[in-house]
């Protein structure tokens, strides 16, 4: 009888340690689904300004394009090309004072 009692005293122990250590694993998987949560919800706020991103980058490159085309408008096709002045070199100068 004693016998049998120590092992039902065992065996609760150990269901009691069982239970304990199933308890701890079960708050830890629910940190890990609240950080899943958490990093799903972080994604899709990335997601969301990463679309908006490209938007603004879509208007930006439009308005290039529409500034690039009103100065292109603004400039006269039949102005003449200037090219800046050189100094004659010291052989070029010798030809013309001969």
């Amino acid at each position: 009888m004693k016998n049998v009692k120590l092992d039902l005293h065992l065996k609760e122990k150990t269901i009691a340690d069982l239970l304990d250590r199933l308890s701890v694993k079960d708050q830890e998987i629910g940190q890990l689904t609240d950080e899943l949560h958490s990093a799903r919800v972080i994604i899709e706020d990335l997601k969301s300004d990463i679309e908006k991103l490209r938007e603004i980058d879509v208007q930006v490159e439009e308005k290039k394009k529409e500034v690039d085309a009103s100065m292109a408008e603004s400039i006269p096709g039949n102005v003449p090309e200037v090219t800046p002045e050189t100094k004659p070199t010291a052989a070029v100068e010798e030809e013309n004072n001969e």
